[in-house]
Formats: structure tokens, C-alpha cells, sequence
């Protein structure tokens, strides 16, 4: 059966409160919705407690939590352990604690009383108006969804229609961008073979003119003509090797057509299994110039060889304009043609049937065709199709397939895509997602993007889901030290607050690489963070670790500022962690630290020590 949120325990809802007052009351409900909206049930939150979260040093069974929780014998000492599990950041749990306080004091100076038959009668009628309500929306939701499928079918059917279609017409673009590509490359290879030829009949008759131009027996006029058919036929050899470079690089580009139109036309084949189309026979053969007279001849005839060079050199423009023509008309062809679809993912076009497809070939075993789909079903669907597939998934406990789809969002779809998804997320109640997709961005994200997503989900309205993604960054990052530097760099040093904070979530030991790592400012900075963040049952190992790794001074400090920033009502459970790991000197060193408080933070450290019963310390921060 799934995890209802806001639910004692696995399929059972909570009752109304049953305390003494409507104070202990309207406590007993603000504890239950902290465990509601951290996705906790009675038997998760019991699993988070350990002996040292109460003064007896046990931990209640299920009965007296749940117990707690109805408001019987509810009091300020199971307050703060709820608080403790349900809140892992310095803020959130001063604010929870903040507002539960208020009542606890209303509670204990004037409280109010309750009919508690009267209030059980109301909250069954309202528990029954709200079941009715609950069950019309549910037909109305099946109506509604009936309704889409229907839709959704015969937009399948049509959308199948002229995929088919479209598909049946792309193998004669293909094909025809094949046979453009082969004339082209056939045009310029006969080309590049006649203007070698004219480049050596222009060298050898250039030779020749300028051979005769030497000899003393002719007069200066029969010089000058040669002369002048000399700088002629050096015109017409430059002309000839410039079209032969131009022949050369339509070859290329024919040649890398003939290729891209050939995969072409062999993946619709493979598609369709046949084409039933026919190539055209091509001419390859056909002359297109004829080479010039050569040798003696040529200065025999002069100015008329000179006629039939430029002849020759106009037919070699025309020849590669028309291959060059040939070549655009063929990529032209290929880049109109759509890529084939998979058979599977062009029959669905929903979150909701893709999820459904995805589960089936999971269920006969066919893993790797799931995962294909997952993936190209994340590329592909829109972002309200993603929600659904991301709900369907964590509905139908498939954690790996949601996880997968969130990794290919991030990587193949835009940041405002992935920005939108978070937000309907949210709006949609899927909280989980949420986190999920953060998790993802965090830590699949290049490092050079990080900014700039933090700053587009702060302008999305996203506010708190911006600071979860800079927390995430601090805890998965494995770049964290480059991380801290781009957003230094992009001039969101505010940012690295929550990074430093993120990175108190990891084990003491790979805290305590990071610190060894950074240097000045930097370094200050996350013990600041690990003094306010780090669990009390984590402080008495990292402060043991770091004398065993020579960092005295620092554990020392780290202390001391224990003592002055962690909140009141946190500090108490740290100095019996650091008792019960008999290292009472340092807690006294705590304590002592504790005394540069302002008068209110004061105060409230005195008031949560008589509360702990640790009056020895209590005194002694008096003194």
C-alpha cells in the first residue's frame, strides 16, 4: 500500500486532537503537519529518533508517539525532538520552534479549555463532508481522464496517419538527393580531369611563346605578339586553376552528400523494409569539353587558340555552377527530411501512456527498451507530459525510471524547460519531484551553469526551491572549490551562504577533507556553517577527528562558535552529545562561549536549559 502524507502511520489517518486545551490542540496539529510536509509517517519519524532526543534516554514505541501526537501528554521536550527530525536547517527549525512556542507558553499561562465530545462530533462530521467531497472530485478526475484518453487516442490515430505519410514521401527526397549528389560528383571529377589537361596545354604552349619571343630573327611587332599571347595564356592558366580548385571542392561536397543521402536512404529502407523506388540511370560519361590543339599548332593558329581556351574556361563555370547547384539542391533534400521515429514512441504522445508503456516492458523484462523509451520520452514530451510522467512514476514506485528521466532533462532540455517543470511541479503538490529535480540540476549540471540556474529560479518566484538547489550544490558537488569560484566570479557571493550550508549535510570525514582544502575566507566560512548545521551527534566525532588530524586550534574554535551561533534551543542536546562521548572539558569550553550572547539569545539558552534539567550549566552560564 503507498505512503499516505499526513498519515500516522501506513494506511491509517490521524484522528482530531485530544489534548486538554485548545492550545495543546492547535500544538498537537502543528506537529503533525511537519511530519506532512517532510514526507514523513509516524513509523519514518520514529526511525530518525535516538535515546538521546529524550531525557529518559528511550525511545517511546509507536502507541505513546502516536499518543504525543493526538495532544495527550504532549509537552515541550517531544516539541523540539519533531522539530529536530523534521527540519535540517538553522532557520526553518527557529521559525517552527518560534511559532510552537507561542502556544506552549498560551498553553501553560492561560489555556483553554475544550469540549472534548464536542470537538470529536465536529471533526467527524467534518472528516465525513470532506470524504464526500474527496469522492465526487475522484469521478469527476476518472470523467476527465476517460475523457483525455478518448482525446488522446484519436490524436494518436492521426498523428500515426501522417507520420506514415510523411515517411512514405522522404524516401524519394532521399533518393533524389542521392542521384543530384552523383551527377554533381561526377560533373566535377570529369571537370577536374579536363582543366589538368588545359593547365598542361596552356604551360607547354606558354613555354613555346615564350621561347620563340627570344629568337633575334623576328622584328619587334612578331615579339610583341608573342609577347602579348604569352600574358594571355598566363591569364587563361591562373583562370584554369582557380576553376579546377572550384571543380576539386564540388567533388568534396558531392562525395560527402553521396554519403549523408546514401544512410539516408538505407535507414527509410530499414524503416519501411521497402521503398519500391528505382534509381535513374545517370550518364557519367558525357563529354563536356573537348581540350584545345596543342604543340606547334598553337602558335601556328594564335589568337584563335586563345578563343578556344576562354571557350573551354566559360564551359568550366557553367559545368561548376551546375554542380554547385546539384550539390545545395541535395543537402537542401536531406536536411527536409525528419529523422524516423521509433515505432513505440510515435504511438504515444502522453506522460500518462508512456509511463503505462514504460511499466509493461518492465514487467516483461524488457529493461533496455524501457530505459530507450524513458529517455526519448523526457526528450520529447512537453513539460505538463513530464509532470504526469514524473507522478505515474513515483505512483507506481519506480524511482530509477523517474530519476533517469529527470537526468535527461537536465541534460538535453533548456534550463527554462527544466525551471518550468519545477514549478508545476510545486503547483501540483508533488514535492518529491521538486527535491528530485533540484537533486538533478545540482548535481548533473556544468559547474559554469550553476549561477545562472540559481538566479533563473530567483526570478521564476522560486525562491525557496533556489536556496534547496544551492544547498544540494554544497552537499553532491564534488567540484565544490571551482563551484565557490564561479559564483564569486558571477558576482553572487550571497549564493556560497547556502553552499557552505549544503556541505555540513556530508559525513564528518569528507567535511573535514573540504576544510583541509580551502583556505582563508573560505575556510572560516564553512566552520561557521559546520558550528550552526552539523547534527549534535555528529559534533563530538568531528571535534575527536579533527585533533586526530592536528587541527586543535580549529576544533577549539569550532567550539567556541558552537557556543555563540547555534540556536537555544539546539545547543543543550550538544553539550550531552559531548558528555556522553566523555569530552566534558569541551563542553564546558561550549558553555563558556555561550556567555558573549546578546541578552535575548541569553535568556532563551537559560530558559532551554531548565527545560533539558541541565541546571549545573544553568548556573554556571549565570555566574
Amino acid at each position: 500500500m503507498s505512503r499516505r502524507h499526513g498519515s500516522g502511520s501506513r494506511g491509517r489517518k490521524w484522528g482530531p486532537p485530544e489534548g486538554s486545551s485548545k492550545e495543546i490542540n492547535e500544538l498537537a496539529l502543528l506537529l503533525r503537519s511537519w511530519l506532512t510536509s517532510t514526507g514523513n509517517t509516524l513509523n519514518s519519524f520514529r526511525q530518525q529518533l535516538t535515546p538521546l532526543h529524550f531525557h529518559a534516554g528511550t525511545v517511546p514505541s509507536l502507541g505513546t508517539l502516536s499518543e504525543r501526537f493526538k495532544g495527550k501528554k504532549l509537552d515541550w521536550e517531544f516539541t523540539q525532538t519533531v522539530a529536530d527530525v523534521c527540519f535540517h536547517d538553522h532557520t526553518g527549525m527557529t521559525a517552527a520552534l518560534f511559532e510552537a512556542e507561542e502556544l506552549w507558553k498560551r498553553h501553560c499561562q492561560n489555556p483553554t479549555p475544550v469540549d472534548i465530545d464536542g470537538a470529536r462530533a465536529v471533526a467527524r462530521s467534518h472528516a465525513h463532508v470532506t470524504r464526500k467531497q474527496q469522492e465526487t472530485l475522484k469521478v469527476q478526475h476518472e470523467l476527465i481522464d476517460a475523457q483525455n484518453l478518448l482525446l488522446d487516442a484519436r490524436q494518436n490515430e492521426l498523428e500515426l496517419s501522417r507520420y506514415t505519410f510523411t515517411l512514405q514521401k522522404q524516401p524519394i527526397v532521399a533518393q533524389n538527393s542521392l542521384i543530384d549528389s552523383q551527377k554533381a560528383e561526377a560533373n566535377s571529377y570529369q571537370l577536374v580531369l579536363l582543366l589538368l589537361q588545359i593547365i598542361h596545354s596552356l604551360t607547354t604552349s606558354m613555354f613555346v611563346f615564350k621561347r620563340d619571343a627570344e629568337r633575334s630573327q623576328l622584328s619587334d611587332s612578331e615579339k610583341g605578339s608573342l609577347q602579348y599571347l604569352l600574358d594571355q595564356a598566363a591569364t587563361r592558366r591562373d583562370r584554369a586553376i582557380a576553376e579546377k580548385e572550384a571543380a576539386e571542392e564540388e567533388q568534396r561536397a558531392a562525395l560527402k552528400g553521396i554519403t549523408q543521402a546514401q544512410e539516408e536512404v538505407n535507414a527509410l529502407q530499414y524503416e519501411l523494409n521497402t521503398l519500391g523506388i528505382q534509381q535513374d540511370e545517370t550518364d557519367s560519361t558525357r563529354g563536356l569539353l573537348s581540350v584545345p590543339v596543342q604543340g606547334r599548332q598553337v602558335v601556328e593558329q594564335g589568337p584563335s587558340y586563345i578563343e578556344d581556351i576562354d571557350r573551354a574556361l566559360s564551359t568550366a563555370r557553367r559545368v561548376n555552377q551546375e554542380s554547385e547547384e546539384l550539390t545545395k539542391r541535395a543537402f537542401a533534400g536531406l536536411q527536409s527530411i525528419e529523422p524516423p521515429q521509433p515505432a513505440l514512441s510515435s504511438l504515444v504522445t502522453t506522460g500518462g501512456q508512456v509511463a503505462t508503456k514504460i511499466l509493461m516492458l518492465r514487467l516483461e523484462g524488457l529493461d533496455r527498451e524501457a530505459g530507450t523509451l524513458v529517455a526519448d520520452a523526457s526528450r520529447k514530451l512537453d513539460v505538463p507530459g513530464l509532470v504526469t510522467l514524473l507522478q505515474q512514476f513515483r505512483e507506481a514506485g519506480a524511482p530509477a525510471d523517474r530519476r533517469l528521466a529527470l537526468r535527461t532533462v537536465c541534460r538535453r532540455r533548456s534550463t527554462r524547460e527544466m525551471i518550468e517543470l519545477i514549478s508545476r511541479c510545486r503547483a501540483a503538490g508533488q514535492h518529491p519531484d521538486v527535491v528530485s529535480a533540484l537533486s538533478v540540476m545540482s548535481a548533473h549540471s556544468p559547474a559554469q551553469t550553476l549561477p545562472a540556474i540559481a538566479g533563473s529560479l530567483r526570478a521564476a518566484g522560486l525562491k525557496a526551491e533556489a536556496l534547496m538547489f544551492l544547498d544540494e550544490v554544497g552537499h553532491v558537488r564534488n567540484d565544490f572549490i571551482d563551484v565557490l569560484a564561479r559564483f564569486e566570479k558571477a558576482g553572487q557571493a550571497k549564493d556560497c551562504g547556502p553552499i557552505y550550508d549544503g556541505a555540513c549535510r556530508r559525513g564528518h570525514r569528507e567535511i573535514l577533507d573540504l576544510f583541509s582544502e580551502l583556505k582563508g575566507e573560505a575556510r572560516n566560512r564553512l566552520l561557521l556553517a559546520m558550528a550552526r548545521r552539523i547534527s549534535a551527534r555528529s559534533v563530538p566525532a568531528t571535534v575527536t577527528e579533527m585533533r586526530a588530524r592536528r587541527l586543535q586550534r580549529n576544533a577549539d574554535r569550532l567550539l567556541e562558535l558552537i557556543g555563540q551561533h547555534r540556536g537555544s534551543w539546539l545547543l543543550p542536546p550538544v553539550l550531552k552529545a559531548l558528555r556522553g562521548a566523555k569530552l566534558g572539558r569541551e563542553a564546558l569550553r561550549t558553555l563558556d562561549a555561550a556567555r558573549s550572547r546578546k541578552d535575548g539569545s541569553k535568556d532563551a539558552l537559560l530558559l532551554a536549559l531548565a527545560h533539558f534539567n541541565m541546571m549545573e550549566d544553568h548556573k554556571r552560564l549565570q555566574r
